[in-house]
């Protein structure tokens, strides 16, 4: 079969733009797609400026230098005011971090702040719902705010310190883990009867686990030839002592820690 096109339609070689513009012409076009590509640009800048922002990077991963710096501070040198002073820089730098929260709180509590200590400890909670500790402290808040609470707090020039805490328990607490961290007399309505808390808190030097506090806290009690009973928990296991064989409240005193680094002996002492 013949497909040779027939005369007068065969295909004309394409004729480049280029080839049929002036130079007039061509410095025309050039301005035109220049100032078109500029209208483009300028479209897209304004168009991802006027979109909301979006998700904001992961906070930094606070450092175990940066806690321990907050820590030393708080928990050895109870140096309340420098402790806040840095606790306020690192929860700038560290927006996020359950535990420079909880330091910074811990602080305004020790330097009776409260309402910036209760403050804190709810920031604390909107971080981590669960936290055990930051409910335990705004309880105490509420207390310890109220004048009509009848909470009386000891200073170091006070008669109740380690040695009167641990006379009153009859045991110490293994020094290995605990360092004795304060001490806070209770107002009795009974002028007969004897409150205080006390609490402890585990060493830096101390890697071991809440099953290994609670052991540990156990074997005292039985080497001391204390008797105790035991109510776990949920991440919280407490140990009650009772020191007078009678009827009704408790007369004795309650251990409690909570599952949670790091790692407090809390003591409610009623005798």
């Amino acid at each position: 079969m013949d497909i040779t096109p027939p005369p007068g339609n065969k295909l004309k070689p394409k004729t480049k733009l280029s080839q049929v513009l002036t130079s007039s012409e061509k410095k025309v076009l050039a301005v035109i797609v220049i100032a078109v590509a500029v209208i483009v640009v300028a479209g897209v800048f304004w168009f991802n400026r006027s979109q909301p922002a979006g998700p904001v990077s992961a906070d930094p991963q606070v450092t175990q230098d940066d806690q321990e710096k907050v820590g030393e501070l708080l928990y050895k040198q109870k140096d309340y005011a420098a402790a806040l002073a840095l606790a306020e820089q690192m929860v700038k730098t560290y927006p996020e971090s359950v535990e420079m929260w909880t330091m910074k709180a811990a602080s305004e509590f020790e330097l009776e702040k409260y309402a910036e200590s209760k403050a804190s400890f709810e920031r604390v909670l909107a971080l981590d719902p669960g936290n055990r500790g930051a409910n335990t402290y705004l309880v105490d808040i509420e207390r310890f705010a109220n004048p009509n609470s009848g909470v009386i707090r000891y200073n170091s020039n006070d008669d109740v310190d380690q040695s009167y805490v641990e006379a009153k328990l009859g045991f110490i607490p293994n020094p290995e883990i605990f360092e004795f961290y304060k001490a806070i007399q209770l107002e009795s309505e009974a002028p007969a009867v004897e409150k205080f808390t006390a609490s402890y808190l585990a060493s830096e030097a101390f890697g071991g686990s809440f099953a290994a506090v609670i052991k540990s806290l156990k074997d005292t009690l039985k080497t001391a030839g204390v008797a105790y009973e035991e109510h776990p928990q949920d991440g919280l296991t407490s140990l009650t002592v009772k020191l007078t064989d009678s009827e009704g409240p408790l007369l004795g005193y309650t251990l409690s820690v909570i599952d949670q680094k790091p790692f407090e002996l809390a003591i409610y002492y009623e005798n």
